[in-house]
């Protein structure tokens, strides 16, 4: 099962890479031909290998990144509409770009960034500093030295605003793609709680928080079903079909003390699992839910067939509904954790940097 898993990451992490790589090249491709892309443009191999020689710097090699782009349809309509959204908005405002992906200058950015939060005793993971999956610099743009954080951040907004250097976060999108300038030095916005979804399977891996912004909630699960993921949230914003940023829960659970029913005692129930049916249960009562007898038996006919791992499952379940059930019965504590977390999985702290948002 560990193995299955693993397995499952590391595709996920290889199909990241490669689609995040294939937007270097899109972009790399209207430069050379000064259009917008097509998927036909972005399947051509001559303009492929081309764009990916003289515009890009990666971490995949092309033939790899060229099959990828010509044996997944999806991904190619999708970089392609992101690509032409993302040169439609503005934003890159030259036509030199080179464009990095885990390579160059765009590590260079994130080395500069680790050793000024060193220097100013600042705990920020990378992406929660600054979430950008593509970089792009103007020919000749090279990073100085910065004494502070601060003065580096002032640097990177001034540098996007000009297009010099743009940090470009990316989402799969469907339809047509949103490009918005995420502004860190602008008012931080706020959402509180207003409830639990009502879910439509009693026996869901995890739970839906609705917020007082319409647009916005946070599913909140284990998002590998494993007895070694920590409950995380991950935001969700309507009239999108793009995941976008995560962020754990675990300081929260420790700091408001909000039960979480161990691996252990999991264990002990699941040859026997009535009685971990009955725990979900009564925590959707607690978070203003019931189900008939029949919905249940079904719901959980349903959910058996679909389980790898059943106490990852269980914990995944209970320990979200036991979070939700915090939520729904401390709303003075739920609307605090849930403005932070909207907050950092949104990426927007007082210590991070503007980056341009495609999703």
């Amino acid at each position: 099962m560990r193995l299955r898993q693993f397995l499952n990451e590391a595709s996920a992490s290889f199909t990241t890479t490669l689609q995040e790589s294939l937007h270097c090249v899109g972009l790399g491709i209207t430069q050379l031909n000064r259009s917008v892309l097509s998927i036909e443009l972005l399947k051509d191999g001559n303009l492929f290998i081309k764009s990916y020689d003289t515009y890009c710097s990666v971490d995949i090699d092309v033939s790899t990144l060229y099959k990828f782009a010509t044996e997944n349809d999806s991904w190619a309509k999708a970089v392609v509409n992101n690509v032409n959204a993302l040169k439609k908005s503005g934003y890159l405002k030259y036509n030199n770009y080179t464009f990095y992906r885990g390579t160059g200058l765009m590590n260079q950015i994130y080395t500069t960034f680790n050793l000024l939060k060193k220097k100013d005793k600042i705990r920020l993971t990378n992406d929660k500093w600054n979430p950008g999956d593509i970089w792009a610099f103007k020919a000749g743009v090279m990073i100085p030295t910065f004494d502070n954080l601060n003065d580096f951040n002032m640097f990177i907004k001034k540098s996007l605003k000009s297009g010099a250097i743009v940090s470009i976060s990316l989402k799969k999108s469907k339809g047509s793609p949103k490009v918005v300038y995420i502004d860190q030095s602008s008012d931080k916005p706020t959402i509180d709680y207003r409830k639990i979804k009502k879910p439509k399977s009693v026996f869901n891996t995890g739970i839906t928080v609705l917020t007082t912004d319409p647009k916005i909630s946070l599913n909140i699960r284990s998002f590998r079903t494993s007895t070694a993921s920590p409950i995380t949230s991950e935001l969700q914003i309507k009239g999108s079909g793009a995941r976008h940023g995560k962020r754990t829960l675990s300081d929260f659970i420790k700091k408001y003390g909000i039960p979480q029913m161990s691996v252990s005692e999991i264990k002990k129930h699941i040859d026997t699992p009535e009685y971990l049916i009955d725990m979900v249960v009564t925590l959707w009562s607690e978070c203003g839910y019931t189900f008939s007898q029949s919905k249940i038996e079904k719901d959980w006919q349903d959910r058996q067939k679909k389980i790898d791992n059943p106490v990852g499952y269980f914990r995944s379940i209970i320990n979200s509904l036991q979070v939700g059930s915090f939520l729904e019965n401390h709303k003075v504590y739920a609307d605090d954790i849930l403005s932070h977390v909207y907050l950092e999985a949104s990426s927007i702290s007082k210590y991070s940097s503007d980056f341009i948002k495609v999703y």
